[in-house]
């Protein structure tokens, strides 16, 4: 099985709509007693252009850092490590 991670609260919310008074208790304990995950949210963003004098400026639009590229091509911003996946609005 592949590893999924979920929300605990999720999990309760489902096990209270779902599950009779006999078997929330059990469900509640399985719960709090699994170990947390190591997971960090993951930071979304796109390249942003602007030119500058007469260089041409890229920035990350989740951090706003800026990078001297000629056409960013990197998945990952290598400041914040966002994401480059949105599309700019």
């Amino acid at each position: 099985m592949s590893e999924k991670y979920i929300k605990a609260s999720e999990c309760e919310k489902y096990f209270y709509e779902h599950l009779d008074d006999v078997h929330i208790a059990g469900a509640m304990n399985a719960i709090d007693e699994m170990p947390a995950a190591d997971v960090a949210p993951v930071r979304h963003g796109y390249w942003v252009k602007e030119k500058r004098d007469v260089l041409i400026h890229w920035h990350c639009s989740a951090c706003k850092e800026c990078f001297y590229l000629d056409m960013p091509n990197a998945e990952y911003c290598p400041h914040c490590g966002a994401k480059m996946d949105l599309k700019e609005v």
